[in-house]
């Protein structure tokens, strides 16, 4: 460990194992090495670290070998899963000649050693999705007409059985034993042993010998002693001691739900966000008061109570310097945790959760004691804490306010059935009978809104609130009102925009095996949002946070950000321009004051948008076809028809909906309803003048002026352009808001474009005149690009923009489409050079004319790019030049990433020293394009007129 690099003091802390835990910061996940003496142990320890499904990797240091071992791969007795292995180890001689710098502190601290794992490491298999395939899959075996409640019973008691001997409260095998003896009696009898610490623990439904089949112990007895879907005679593969509290939490959740029985969709939070989100928030409150109360007002399998129990317990422990006793552990339990939920199912799993989470670090003999005296230790929750009701609609806690409220309350509206419950949602929604205002601006009775109205009702003035929430709340056109509310009458402190993070988050994602197949997951993208009351309705900052995922960020579960996707903003202004909650999704403020003062309100042109039909499947003919001729959205591009000969379609048949012939008829401009990657981010508008129809998924638009209908062909120029392309993916609701799946142009908003009026004749026919030639050039085979720059510089000259304000819409495309491949994303010498071509014009204005700057610059691939800047006389002017001296991981080791528990923020760092100055950024083209030589220049510029003397003193 030395020669990798180690000091002395940082090695006193390896463990009695021989682990050595390596963490170059905060942030970082942890990097084990692990001195192994054999292939057993590798594979001992590689069960133990897949069970806990916490670290991606551990390195396996041997005799002579050492593997960097795969931790999200299943393992599998007597097969060594490494990613990568050198022949170095404890008693290597010569070694000199194997590199080993992969693994060493410095590839660890240079983030090179995690960009290496996130390439290399294949397809995940967690344990808690492994588990749940194994337990469906189980399930289904046993299954039968009318058993399904006591084969529930059955497999989930005996899952608490099997961690209780994890945790050495029973011997080894007790569970196994009793079910290859094939008594059901036995069984029972081990049940209620468990029964005498608590009857909670497996609810209040009985089960008698008569119940159980010797068929389900033989099933049983499979699946806790071999990997049961593989049917080979393996090891039991899971540890319920090792495994996450939160995962069986989740594993039961979902296994409860009667969708998992389906193959349908079921989500569950995922740990890492429940970790962000109480790092962001009750880690920090619980240093003030450490004997808070905590509320959930969709409890679910308790995954936030969980987490908050063990942040209160530690707190407590660090105030008393010691560890809690058991009796103040379950005071925690009983008078500072409170949770609501729907589903009394969902409440026994939390309690179950709970009560894992209180013996977690209680010894196997005080717990096996208490059994062996028939101590009740475990104390009642449900009914008492844990309340099945409807945060919706009943009244519960109506006596308390709680100081911290944490949630994943359920998404989506209400549904418009029968069901006794839905009809009072609604009804409460509505406030028919004035009995709950706080719902007078929640919209499409949808529930996340009314939960974040709703809980004012358990608020103290100083209470805080997390709540993740479906993302569509803060963007869709019918909120409008619950968002001004909702920021009035709150103080939105933190607004985490996640739909760049849609991937890791809750999207769908299917799970399979040879004998289940099931959906985990949800298509919709998130926000989180956290806030307190605003009781004097005064302004005050949100500080609005948009992540955009990196590699890096979506291998090892981590929410990271810049500085240039946070923005500190007045909540008048969004108050002002709701837009802005869209706009910030994807952009900037700058982009955001670029649509609101030159682009927004120049809609000089009325836009009628039509979508065409939609047809039905076995369309009944009404006689003789009538054939008209039918386009597609495969059939164009952008300005051009890519198919001379359309396919017929008989119009004379019955549709769901038939439009109006005239849609069809005259000049007017298509686009398809659902962008396309390959439309790169830009809208596709084709001109059409004569009779073509089309179905829904496309949609035309026609423009008038004062008058009357205008020539649609030069405005296609304005349409297919890089601004109003812009301004659209900015201000859509769906468009680059999440999946692009859900992505689609609405015509509401296709007829609020600002179309400016094009009243010169010589603009209107330079426009005519190079579509033309573009559709010539594209017939002959040619790609046209040059010409459509033309279009675009045409475009921005008509709406005013300014050099920088085209800047930004070039640097979006840039970023998100030109270079947005994993090869080109990062920053080249060529774009060095012209970054610092731009930042010396701007810098050199402040200068006087006998000066100038030079500047030396380095590249590193793994950690970031370095400028030294200095300011010289002009006769010494050079051009910038290359200087692989400078070590950028020298600067940023310990200052590239804050000090916040699960979130890596890249910050741009800057040194200064008497005759130069350094600029430290990330390596990514994105942080080194031309505006940003913009921004740069002039802050420094601010910054060096700051520091001049005042005149007036």
């Amino acid at each position: 460990l030395v020669t990798l690099g180690f000091t002395k003091e940082e090695l006193k802390d390896i463990s009695t194992e021989n682990i050595f835990s390596y963490q170059p910061n905060i942030n970082a996940p942890i990097i084990k090495y692990v001195l192994v003496e054999n292939s057993n142990e590798i594979f001992r320890h590689h069960l133990n670290l897949w069970n806990r499904n916490i670290d991606n990797t551990y390195i396996a240091v041997g005799e002579d070998k050492t593997y960097i071992i795969d931790c999200k791969k299943k393992p599998k007795k007597g097969k060594i899963t490494s990613i990568e292995s050198f022949n170095y180890g404890t008693n290597s001689k010569n070694y000199e000649s194997v590199n080993i710098e992969l693994i060493s502190k410095s590839y660890i601290d240079s983030s090179y050693f995690y960009q290496f794992i996130q390439q290399k490491q294949r397809k995940k298999q967690e344990v808690d999705k492994d588990l749940l395939l194994n337990l469906i899959a189980l399930r289904n075996d046993m299954l039968q007409k009318g058993n399904e409640k006591i084969i529930h019973l059955l497999i989930l008691r005996s899952l608490f059985i099997k961690y209780l001997e994890d945790r050495g409260i029973f011997p080894l095998n007790f569970l196994s034993d009793i079910l290859l003896s094939k008594s059901p009696k036995k069984l029972i009898t081990a049940f209620n042993e468990v029964r005498k610490i608590n009857g909670d623990v497996f609810g209040n439904n009985t089960m008698s010998v008569s119940d159980i089949d010797e068929n389900y112990l033989d099933k049983l007895y499979l699946f806790f002693t071999t990997d049961y879907q593989s049917g080979q005679g393996t090891l039991f593969p899971y540890q319920f001691n090792n495994i996450p509290i939160q995962l069986i939490s989740h594993v039961y959740e979902a296994f409860l739900n009667n969708k998992t029985k389906k193959g349908k969709g079921v989500y569950y939070t995922p740990s890492f966000v429940v970790d962000f989100m109480l790092s962001q928030t009750l880690k920090k409150k619980v240093i003030e008061n450490p004997y808070l109360t905590v509320f959930d007002p969709a409890v679910g399998s308790a995954a936030y109570l969980v987490q908050s129990f063990k942040i209160i317990r530690d707190a407590q422990a660090k105030i008393k310097k010691r560890n809690l006793t058991y009796n103040e552990k379950k005071n925690i339990l009983e008078n500072q945790l409170y949770g609501v939920d729907i589903d009394s199912e969902a409440l026994q799993i939390a309690t179950f959760s709970l009560y894992l989470v209180l013996l977690e670090d209680e010894t196997s003999e005080f717990i096996r004691n208490k059994i062996e005296n028939s101590s009740p230790i475990l104390p009642s929750l449900i009914d008492k804490m844990l309340i099945c009701a409807n945060t919706i609609i009943d009244d519960v806690f109506c006596d308390k306010k709680f100081d911290f409220i944490v949630s994943n309350p359920p998404w989506g509206s209400v549904p418009n059935d029968d069901k006794k419950e839905h009809i009072a949602e609604r009804k409460a929604i509505n406030n028919i009978n004035g009995d709950f205002p706080e719902f007078s601006n929640v919209a499409d009775y949808e529930r996340s809104q009314a939960f974040l109205r709703r809980i004012e009702r358990w608020q103290k003035p100083d209470t805080l609130i997390t709540m993740i929430v479906k993302n569509s709340i803060f963007l869709n056109d019918k909120a409008i009102g619950f968002r001004q509310e909702f920021i009035e009458k709150n103080q939105l402190s933190t607004f985490y925009e996640l739909s760049n993070y849609n991937k890791i988050l809750f999207k769908k994602k299917s799970f399979k095996s040879s004998r289940v197949n099931i959906e985990i997951g949800a298509s919709e993208p998130c926000a989180i949002v956290i806030f307190k009351t605003n009781p004097n309705k005064n302004n005050y900052k949100i500080n609005y946070i948009s992540p955009k995922l990196t590699k890096l960020g979506e291998h090892f579960e981590i929410i990271q950000y810049n500085n240039n996707e946070s923005f500190l903003i007045d909540k008048s202004d969004f108050l002002e321009s709701d837009l802005l909650w869209r706009v910030l999704v994807n952009s900037d403020y700058e982009g955001f004051n670029l649509i609101d003062r030159k682009v927004k309100y120049q809609n000089e042109i009325e836009i009628e948008a039509r979508a065409g039909f939609q047809p039905k499947q076995n369309m009944k003919q009404f006689g003789e076809p009538v054939w008209k001729r039918r386009i597609e959205p495969q059939d164009f591009e952008a300005f051009y028809l890519k198919r001379t000969e359309l396919n017929k379609f008989n119009w004379n048949q019955e549709l769901h909906r038939r439009r109006d012939e005239n849609i069809f008829n005259n000049s007017r401009i298509l686009l398809p309803v659902r962008p396309l990657k390959n439309d790169k981010l830009k809208l596709r508008g084709i001109h059409l003048e004569n009779e073509v129809v089309y179905s829904d998924n496309i949609v035309s638009i026609k423009l008038k002026d004062v008058n009357d209908y205008i020539y649609a062909l030069p405005y296609t120029a304005l349409i297919n352009s890089k601004l109003l392309s812009f301004y659209f993916y900015q201000i859509s609701s769906q468009w680059g808001k999440g999946a692009e799946k859900r992505a689609k142009l609405r015509n509401v908003d296709l007829e609020t474009l600002p179309i400016k009026n094009i009243k010169d004749d010589k603009t209107l026919n330079l426009i005519t005149q190079i579509i033309n030639i573009y559709r010539k050039t594209k017939n002959d085979g040619k790609n046209g690009v040059m010409l459509l720059n033309e279009l675009d510089k045409i475009v921005f000259d008509l709406y005013g923009l300014t050099e920088y304000e085209k800047e930004i819409i070039n640097e979006f495309y840039q970023v998100n489409v030109e270079r947005s491949d994993k090869k080109l994303k990062f920053v080249q010498p060529r774009d060095i050079v012209e970054y610092f071509n731009i930042f010396k014009e701007i810098f050199n204005l402040v200068l006087s004319p006998n000066h100038t700057i030079n500047a030396l610059y380095s590249i590193s691939q793994n950690v970031g790019t370095i400028i030294k800047i200095s300011i010289v006389e002009k006769n010494v002017e050079k051009n910038i030049g290359k200087d692989n001296t400078l070590q950028v991981l020298n600067f940023v080791k310990n200052k590239q990433l804050s000090e916040t528990d699960k979130l890596l923020k890249e910050e741009k760092i800057k040194l200064y020293e008497p005759t130069h100055f350094y600029l430290i950024k990330s390596n990514q083209f994105k942080d080194w394009t031309k505006r940003q030589a913009y921004k740069d220049a002039k802050e420094e510029i601010d910054l060096l007129l700051s520091k001049l003397p005042n005149t007036h003193e």
